[in-house]
């Protein structure tokens, strides 16, 4: 019976809600290690690689979007592109941002169609070989389930492009993420047709997300985007359960939509940490970095920069967004997991060993998650000390203020009794 009461209270400590902060309803927060841009850079960034750079920089991105186009890399000019590709992924390395690479389209301009694979062959190893050791995540074209970008816009069409790249890419750099093309949105019949039929070719699923002018019609409701979401999961979750979603477009034009820049910047800040809940969500890409120039309204005010590389509303909340919890770069999956369970080991250790310890300690009211008290262990300076008095008291941690800084708030200085508190 010992044995199993200790594995009842790790249990509880690890899936349930502890007191203080609503963290998961009043305090939603997102990182950038999982919020990232549709940068671009090397076709969108010609003659302000400097103001790309400094944005980069300043905001402390760690994840951004790239297009290694076709039609571009096979040409007359092909070397000189090269050197441009180079001189980008160079910047982003020196900058430690992980590049999402997406591979497209065909040879010529505006043509959609599926490339001649032994021509796309060829394209797809000459860019993952030169760049294998810099780009760990290739995308397979763009929104292949729309009219717009493959033609015919079937699952067998898109396959034929998938496929081949896919090996190409496995037999270059084994440990590489191979994703599909963002569908368009969350397109259950698309994918339930790639699912059945070819599953073996890619390792998880990209999607984009387009409910901005959607979420202000239905009176600022995320609805229709959870359930198009929940909906996609469920069906992934049926076939391969341990793939992720990959949200590589996530955007809200500004442009002939009715939504203001502030609007914009709203949504993004209520609507992407509602995504991001969801553990099976990789990460999302918002879409775009900056305004564009091609004379459609409607394209061209996605930015959350304008078309000068000033700030809009958008940017300034996307630039206030942490690197990790508590401001600092989060650690390896592996490392993670030890000092969260070195964690739980001295609280079992030190404060819950048997039932009256757990009834001096354990609350009754459950509202902080297992999850914020580990990144306060292993990432804001609060010792296990201060993780048992929370349980007990109150106000000893806080899910974004470091202890260093906390402890000298007069919040907790009133809720905890000077006896209990500790010398750090």
């Amino acid at each position: 019976m010992k044995s199993l009461t200790y594995t009842i209270l790790i249990g509880f400590l690890a899936v349930t809600f502890l007191p203080g902060f609503s963290i998961a309803k009043t305090n939603p927060v997102s990182y950038k290690d999982q919020v990232g841009l549709n940068v671009h850079w090397v076709l969108g960034g010609g003659g302000k690689d400097g103001m790309y750079e400094r944005r980069l920089k300043q905001s402390e991105t760690k994840w951004a979007r790239e297009h290694f186009q076709m039609e571009v890399l096979v040409g007359d000019n092909s070397e000189l592109w090269f050197e441009r590709y180079d001189q980008i992924i160079e910047k982003y390395k020196e900058q430690d941002i992980q590049v999402i690479g997406m591979l497209a389209y065909n040879k010529d301009n505006g043509d959609f169609r599926a490339p001649n694979e032994n021509e796309w062959r060829e394209f797809v190893a000459s860019v993952v070989n030169r760049y294998k050791d810099d780009v760990k995540v290739w995308e397979i074209w763009n929104e292949p389930d729309s009219p717009d970008y493959l033609a015919p816009n079937n699952p067998k069409a898109y396959a034929s492009i998938l496929k081949p790249a896919y090996r190409v890419i496995k037999l270059i750099d084994p440990s590489a993420k191979v994703i599909t093309g963002g569908l368009s949105w969350p397109n259950i019949h698309f994918a339930k047709r790639m699912y059945k039929r070819y599953a073996n070719y890619f390792d998880g699923l990209g999607v984009h997300l387009y409910y901005g002018e959607k979420y202000y019609e239905e009176g600022e409701s995320l609805n229709a985007l959870e359930f198009d979401l929940d909906r996609l999961r469920k069906l992934q979750k049926k076939y391969k359960p341990n793939h992720k979603i990959w949200i590589t477009e996530f955007g809200c034009s500004t442009g002939g939509t009715g939504v203001s820049s502030w609007m914009q910047k709203k949504y993004f800040r209520k609507a992407i940490p509602v995504i991001l809940r969801r553990k099976w969500v990789k990460n999302v890409l918002v879409y775009n970095i900056r305004n564009r120039a091609i004379n459609d309204i409607y394209e061209d005010h996605f930015g959350l920069l304008k078309l000068d590389m000033n700030p809009r509303p958008s940017w300034r909340w996307y630039d206030k967004i942490d690197v990790g919890p508590y401001g600092d770069e989060r650690v390896s999956k592996t490392e993670q997991k030890k000092l969260a369970n070195k964690l739980r080991r001295r609280l079992k250790k030190k404060y819950f060993k048997n039932k009256k310890a757990r009834k001096k300690w354990l609350p009754k009211k459950k509202t902080w998650k297992w999850i914020n008290l580990r990144d306060a262990y292993i990432y804001g300076g609060y010792k296990v000390k201060q993780v048992a008095y929370f349980l007990k008291f109150g106000k000893t941690v806080h899910y974004k203020i470091p202890f260093r800084l906390w402890k000298k708030t007069r919040d907790y200085k009133r809720t905890i009794n000077k006896k209990f508190q500790t010398k750090n």
